[in-house]
């Protein structure tokens, strides 16, 4: 066998392991080379696999000649006796609109569109043609960011849509065969293919990349591509087998409530860190699942706090949410303020100094000075606030919040806003709202919205030297 059909080999055996001999395939073609090779490899191999082949093609309308490679794709099925389904989408406009990314939008818009298509063609999966480069890239890309297994894995042969709600999987067959090797079949088989200027744009991560980077490495180790290659099949085996101890741990730990997951926070501690790490992520994705941003120093200050297991103290997490220690339960997600906070039917006046109960709070005050300062705000209690005590307005009072009501929240440069929709903005849970504690001062100004934020008027300064520290808890009846 000649190394031009070798790859053909390749793509058939890719075929066999995937989605298998008869499937429907809705191949995904941009007009570029690698995609190009695909589906003509693909035609090639229809009828000994006894493939059913859809072409797909998303307009993305970022460049002027967009329209061209779209004309390209559809001439080219149709001399190949396919259906091609081809839309156009103003991916900017909708970037600008939703306030994304625009490279994090076009993706989105993409794989949306390869999924309808797919459920419109009944397709057993849908083809993409990321090759043996495209991994290493990647792979690179991931291990600049400073990934994990995760994102060290790489692509691979079948793999799920990142979006949450499609269900139709990914197929990359062409993921151990490199770009050259693509390139030099269609020419000698007169084969066209569009060429993508902004592939050339040296101000894109994955051009630089593709053409500083990774050929230098490859000029050092040559082969790098291949090694790489296999780097990520070794790496996706190790990840299968930790996803499967991931869920069996999840099946036995993860409470599902609404708006939060709850672990049991012994038994969490006793499995080893790389689990502890997944099912916090896990639990954050599960709750936010159209979201990527979640940091490793996130992940370890969150793992740290719940080792510490002060119960109150909470860290931050992206939006909005926490993972906060309640006694031995560790709650992720925003529902676990509730829990440290009750109704008030009247105000609660507070002391200077000392400490008051209701029948449901316990608040504790006192004068401290700045060595009371937290190194980090985010592994601060949720439950307790420090005020610049020498602007206080006497007496302070714990109250439920009142209809219409407005504060001076922080980096707002002292603007006022409808409590109730800078509630809704940080997603405090609605059922909580009505009841959530206020710190209000003489002035029935409000100063701490308690669990989530100190406001303009008692902020810390840095020229504050006597703070008062407010602590509001559950009572014991309340907190077990």
């Amino acid at each position: 066998m000649d190394a031009q059909a070798a790859w053909l080999e390749r793509l058939r055996h890719a075929v066999e392991a995937g989605p298998g001999v008869g499937s429907t395939l809705l191949v995904a073609v941009s007009g570029g080379g690698d995609s190009v090779a695909l589906l003509h490899g693909l035609v090639r191999l229809r009828e000994s696999l006894a493939l059913r082949l859809v072409v797909a093609h998303l307009d993305h309308a970022l460049r002027p000649e967009s329209g061209t490679d779209a004309a390209f794709v559809g001439h080219l099925s149709l001399s190949l006796g396919l259906q091609c389904l081809r839309e156009r989408r103003e991916v900017a406009a909708i970037a600008e609109r939703e306030g994304r990314n625009l490279e994090d939008t076009a993706r989105r818009t993409r794989y949306a569109l390869l999924e309808s298509a797919a459920r419109a063609v009944h397709a057993n999966a849908i083809a993409l043609a990321h090759t043996a480069d495209d991994q290493a890239e990647t792979m690179i890309m991931h291990l600049l960011r400073g990934a994990g297994l995760d994102g060290l894995k790489g692509m691979t042969l079948l793999a799920p849509s990142p979006l949450p709600e499609a269900r139709t999987p990914l197929f990359r067959p062409l993921l151990f065969i490199e770009r050259a090797a693509l390139r030099e079949w269609l020419t000698l088989q007169n084969l066209l293919w569009q060429e993508d200027a902004t592939n050339e744009e040296l101000s894109r991560l994955r051009n630089r990349v593709r053409h500083r980077i990774l050929p230098f490495l490859e000029e050092e180790r040559p082969g790098l591509r291949t090694r790489l290659a296999r780097t990520a099949q070794s790496l996706s085996a190790d990840h299968a087998w930790l996803e499967d101890e991931t869920q069996r741990a999840w099946q036995r730990l993860a409470k599902l409530r609404e708006g939060s997951v709850e672990f049991p926070r012994r038994s969490f501690l006793t499995l080893p860190i790389p689990l502890q790490r997944r099912l916090l992520r896990r639990a954050f994705f599960q709750l936010h699942p159209t979201t990527r941003d979640l940091s490793f120093e996130q992940v370890e200050q969150a793992l740290a706090l719940a080792a510490r297991g002060v119960s109150g103290a909470r860290a931050t997490l992206p939006d909005h949410d926490f993972l906060t220690v309640e006694q031995e339960t560790l709650v992720v997600g925003k529902e676990a303020v509730s829990r440290a906070t009750s109704y008030l039917a009247e105000p609660l006046l507070l002391p200077r100094a000392g400490r008051v109960e209701t029948g449901r709070l316990t608040v504790t005050v006192k004068e401290v000075g700045r060595e009371a300062l937290p190194g980090a705000w985010n592994a601060f209690p949720a439950s307790v606030a420090l005020l610049d005590r020498e602007g206080l307005q006497w007496p302070l009072f714990l109250r439920s919040p009142r209809p219409e009501e407005r504060w001076l929240p922080l980096g707002l440069a002292g603007q006022s806003v409808q409590l109730k929709e800078w509630m809704a903005k940080k997603k405090v849970p609605l059922a909580q709202r009505d009841y959530l504690p206020l710190l209000v001062d003489g002035e029935d100004q409000v100063l701490w919205v308690v669990g989530w934020q100190v406001g303009e008027v008692a902020r810390v300064r840095p020229t504050s030297e006597r703070l008062l520290y407010v602590a509001v808890e559950p009572t014991a009846a309340e907190g077990g």
